[in-house]
């Protein structure tokens, strides 16, 4: 099984489903990542600290009782980004569409899907929009890569089986 590290708050922002595409430069191999692929979410090592004050000013990252983040799938996101989980996988996703920006315009009109601020818009940028399918209730320790990456089978065995496989 793939794994893909993104940086915090976006990992988990994408786990509960309230960030719904993650960006980058370089579209996945359609033969070795095809839309539908179930794959593991690697919280990254690294903060993306810029975007915490992003989301911050935006509102996004208040406490829930303010009218930030609610609850979901189980996970209190006030308390989770206060102190984010890094270095480690935390949900399983499927790629549900991969989509090409081809400017500013189409970029920007998906902002809502990526949270991105425009200014962070790359001439050659592409956009995984990405379904969550389950948020680990703990963290699994995995050392992330750039890209697509193969999990470690000792890190596998750790991954809870889907509730439809084990049922």
């Amino acid at each position: 099984m793939l794994a893909l590290s993104v940086k915090q708050p976006w990992a988990l922002m994408l786990a509960v489903g309230l960030k719904r595409v993650e960006t980058r430069t370089w579209r996945p191999s359609p033969e070795r990542v095809p839309e539908g692929t179930e794959f593991l979410l690697h919280a990254s090592v690294t903060l993306d600290k810029g975007a915490m004050k992003y989301l911050a000013e935006r509102g996004c990252l208040a406490h829930p009782l303010l009218g930030g983040l609610p609850k979901s799938h189980g996970v209190d996101m006030y308390n989770v980004l206060r102190k984010p989980v890094t270095g480690a996988i935390i949900a399983r996703v499927k790629l549900v569409e991969v989509h090409r920006y081809w400017g500013e315009k189409s970029f920007a009109k998906h902002e809502s899907l990526h949270l991105c601020p425009l200014d962070r818009y790359a001439p050659t940028k592409y956009g995984f929009e990405i379904k969550p399918i389950e948020v680990f209730s703990e963290p699994i320790p995995c050392r992330g890569y750039q890209g697509f990456f193969p999990v470690p089978e000792d890190v596998l065995a750790r991954i809870p089986v889907p509730a439809e496989v084990a049922g």
